[in-house]
């Protein structure tokens, strides 16, 4: 799955700290083959496991967390299949990081998937570093507007995105996240 990274990192949405400039060409994922018959969907609960001890789980702000899947929905085109989100919070704090799982019709090898990320980096001049999201390997990248933004596969068809203003809202999350 080439990169993916390129449209998240090309997020403009307020509040939720992951977007800004247009990137420099468009994103061209390269399919990682069709989903298996049957493939059940990801949900943000699946991803995050029971709510970790010490943090809350909350619906988050719906309306902008639909407006960065709608966004996504437009980059991934036929590829898109649904999505879930979910903010993840350490208990009485007033900001979280946004869990969003995307569900596609192609499959998401962890090998290939990173690979697509690193290259959607160069493409761009970001830089990003490794890191660990739930049971998986994943980039963290620093958006245009400041924010902060990790990606990872999430599943045999789906990808997650951590979401946040700051990097240390994302690398607690990313260590929170305890799947099914």
């Amino acid at each position: 799955m080439r990169r993916t990274a390129l449209i998240v990192i090309a997020l403009a949405v307020p509040g939720l700290a992951c977007g800004g400039d247009e990137p420099d060409r468009a994103a061209d994922p390269t399919p990682g083959g069709p989903c298996p018959a049957g493939t059940e969907l990801v949900r943000a609960r699946d991803v995050i496991g029971p709510t970790p001890t010490g943090y809350k789980v909350v619906p988050g702000d719906r309306e902008a967390l639909a407006g960065i899947a709608d966004q996504l929905k437009a980059g991934f085109g036929e590829r898109w299949r649904d999505y879930d989100a979910r903010v993840v919070a350490r208990r009485n704090a007033v900001n979280g990081a946004a869990v969003l799982v995307i569900n596609l019709t192609e499959q998401t090898d962890p090998d290939d998937f990173l690979e697509g990320v690193m290259a959607a980096e160069d493409d761009n001049d970001r830089r990003g570093e490794d890191i660990r999201v739930g049971d998986h390997d994943g980039r963290l990248m620093q958006a245009a507007d400041g924010g902060h933004i990790a990606i990872a596969p999430a599943g045999t068809c789906s990808m997650v995105m951590l979401i946040a203003d700051t990097e240390p809202l994302i690398r607690d999350a990313a260590g929170a996240l305890r799947p099914r």
